[in-house]
């Protein structure tokens, strides 16, 4: 199975981010603020061809700031692991046209898997209190725990 090297974890959001040297000094944004920052972090690989591994979208137009929302798809298990990603929509004859707009420091929340779906918050910073959101959602199955 094929892996993506470079994967670093930041101390300051805890999450993993995709951090090729080949990029140079730019680690990406860091929903803690800046960029992140990988000091101290191992090196990470992720698997690009897992069984169990899918993804899919959903549009939320007219999200309010802080809500609550779901996203309903069967193979999601309360035992599931999710990934959710957003990013601003533009009305656009080729969807999903996602771009990074004015909002800024955009943030999936509180991501919770239950048996059919997720429910999530999303929130942005500025002075927007609602937008139109694509949301990407990445599950893992349990089965892909190593003991």
């Amino acid at each position: 199975m094929p892996n993506q090297l470079s994967w670093r974890w930041c101390h300051k959001c805890q999450g993993l981010f995709y951090a090729d040297r080949n990029l140079g000094p730019f680690k990406g944004v860091c929903p803690a603020g800046g960029s992140h920052d990988d000091n101290p972090s191992a090196a990470y690989s992720m698997p690009l061809d897992v069984p169990g591994y899918a993804c899919a979208r959903g549009l939320y137009p007219g999200l309010p700031r802080a809500s609550v929302a779901n996203f309903d798809w069967d193979i999601i298990q309360h035992d599931s692991f999710v990934i959710a990603t957003a990013a601003e929509s533009r009305d656009s004859a080729n969807p999903p046209e996602r771009f990074i707009g004015s909002a800024g420091d955009m943030r999936v929340t509180n991501i919770a898997p239950r048996d059919g779906g997720v429910n999530f918050q999303v929130w942005w910073d500025g002075d927007f209190p609602y937008l139109d959101v694509w949301v990407d959602f990445t599950v893992f199955g349990n089965s892909l725990l190593v003991p």
